[in-house]
């Protein structure tokens, strides 16, 4: 039997039809993996500043144990310890202390490095003695959101005054007046300086090396806020 012309034609649309319908159809998958794949951005990729503070405190990760250099001995009574810190902020602690030593003042490191499973046990214990999360955050970061993690904190004693250490009273040393005309000329900054805008309570003891691009980038967030 002869197919008239509106019949043939009829054919042909439905042919191109099915054809181009399995086309789509077979680009349908590839092109919801491929949307997938793109919005699919890892966590670590997340830059630190998109994070929120935690109780006025700014997330920081914690350094690569390789960097980790020692920076020197707290030393008290019968015990000692020996602390670190990034291998940057070694090398210019140990030029400051050296350049404080000629004018008559010795720089102690108390500490330096600390890990966020070390840092999750001082916070407990900060919540515990001063009764609420909020109330411990003046004196201690939650753990991920301390300095002392990132390799380049540190807190600072005067050697000749051990009734000083981690104190208010360590401002009145001549170790502190030291350091808060002359610790910049070797990179570094008070962290926490009296009514700060992050809400920490004044600690004049607890300093940060940003004397590195690594370093500055690491405290941008700091900055930034105006800390």
């Amino acid at each position: 039997m002869k197919l008239s012309w509106i019949s043939l034609k009829l054919l042909r649309f439905l042919a191109i039809a099915a054809l181009t319908t399995s086309t789509i159809v077979g680009l349908i998958p590839q092109f919801v993996v491929s949307q997938t794949e793109t919005l699919e951005i890892p966590v670590q990729t997340v830059p630190a500043s998109t994070m929120r503070p935690s109780y006025g405190h700014f997330p920081y990760r914690e350094d690569d144990p390789s960097r980790l250099k020692t920076v020197g001995q707290f030393v008290r009574s019968r015990s000692s310890r020996s602390e670190s810190m990034d291998v940057e902020a070694v090398q210019a602690f140990q030029q400051m202390a050296i350049a404080a030593r000629k004018s008559g003042v010795s720089l102690m490191p108390i500490s330096g490095f600390r890990s966020v499973s070390v840092q999750t046990g001082l916070w407990k214990q900060q919540i515990a003695r001063r009764g609420s999360k909020q109330a411990a955050a003046k004196w201690s970061a939650p753990p991920g959101y301390s300095e002392h993690h990132t390799g380049y904190a540190i807190d600072i004693a005067d050697r000749q005054r051990p009734d000083t250490d981690l104190q208010i009273s360590f401002a009145n040393t001549r170790a502190y007046q030291w350091l808060a005309a002359t610790a910049d000329q070797y990179g570094f900054e008070l962290s926490f300086p009296r009514n700060n805008k992050q809400g920490v309570s004044f600690e004049p003891w607890h300093w940060r090396y940003v004397g590195s691009a690594r370093a500055e980038q690491i405290f941008s967030v700091a900055h930034k806020s105006g800390y």
